[in-house]
């Protein structure tokens, strides 16, 4: 048996009595793949996988990667429109000054209420908003305290992501999940909608 590859070419054969599976994949319009391999006759192709012998029916291959393109593009869209309600989720929260009494009410609504945070990390994220100089390590200092100094939605949030910054990185995502999703509705703004498993 002898072996066979080439670029853009459709249905070749390395002889008339070899039997050969032949595969065509086009992510996108201008990129060519064609695959010619030896094999024994198969009367039917393993499951998912759609190939035929000779070359020349490849449909179903490009179908194949048609859906998948489709998929790919459809979860970009979506993880793009929840970047963008995102966005306008935080430019409100900025626009949403608080009083003290008001953070204070928020604060203990995000433990109780929301569940966003446990109620023993609440005293964490009170000093975080309400006293940072204390809470913070020489790095934090450093850093600075704008984030945390204005009095409005958004000092709230970053004082719960502070908290947050010690945690595993799968409770820091959902944690962030919970608190944009909570403070939409706290304050009635839209929320960006957590993209949904395919």
């Amino acid at each position: 048996m002898r072996y066979s590859s080439h670029l853009g070419r459709r249905g070749a054969r390395v002889g008339p009595d070899v039997p050969q599976i032949s595969a065509r994949w086009q992510p996108r319009p201008g990129i060519k793949a064609v695959g010619v391999f030896p094999c024994t006759w198969r009367p039917r192709p393993p499951p998912g996988v759609a190939l035929h012998v000779g070359g020349s029916g490849t449909s179903q291959v490009r179908a194949r990667c048609l859906e998948l393109v489709a998929e790919v593009h459809r979860g970009l869209e979506r993880t793009f429109n929840s970047y963008r309600d995102l966005v306008q989720l935080v430019d409100q929260l900025r626009d949403t000054a608080l009083s003290d009494s008001e953070a204070k009410v928020l604060l203990y609504d995000l433990a109780l209420d929301g569940r966003v945070i446990a109620p023993d990390q609440l005293g964490k994220v009170h000093g975080w908003y309400f006293t940072p100089e204390e809470m913070a390590s020489p790095e934090d200092r450093e850093r600075g305290f704008s984030d945390v100094e204005p009095r409005n939605a958004w000092a709230v949030a970053n004082a719960v992501t502070r908290v947050a910054r010690s945690w595993p990185a799968a409770r820091q995502q959902d944690t962030g999940v919970a608190l944009s999703g909570y403070l939409a509705r706290y304050f009635r703004i839209h929320a960006p909608e957590r993209p949904a498993s395919n």
